[in-house]
């Protein structure tokens, strides 16, 4: 009898709450710092997994670990680091 495994479904937004999407503005914010993910990787010891998951808004969910090091990496604060958008 073979198992079937369910695929991940991999999402385009962190949250849906009324319509609503939170996503991260790091391709925004990346570009105002000149900065590459790459970059990012080597300066906050996340993952460079990690982070394309982040900058391409595939991510589920996001540790507060790795807020804290955006915001200081960025110069930024968590509120400057999300958008909440209506668009779907």
């Amino acid at each position: 009898m073979a198992v079937e495994q369910k695929k991940k479904k991999r999402h385009k937004f962190l949250f849906t709450y009324r319509n609503f999407m939170i996503k991260l503005n790091l391709p925004v914010l990346f570009a105002q710092k000149g900065m590459r993910v790459s970059d990012a990787e080597k300066r906050t010891d996340l993952a460079r997994s990690t982070l394309y998951r982040l900058y391409n808004n595939e991510a589920t969910r996001i540790d507060f670990d790795s807020i804290e090091k955006l915001c200081k990496l960025l110069d930024c604060t968590p509120n400057d680091l999300f958008i909440i958008s209506d668009d779907q």
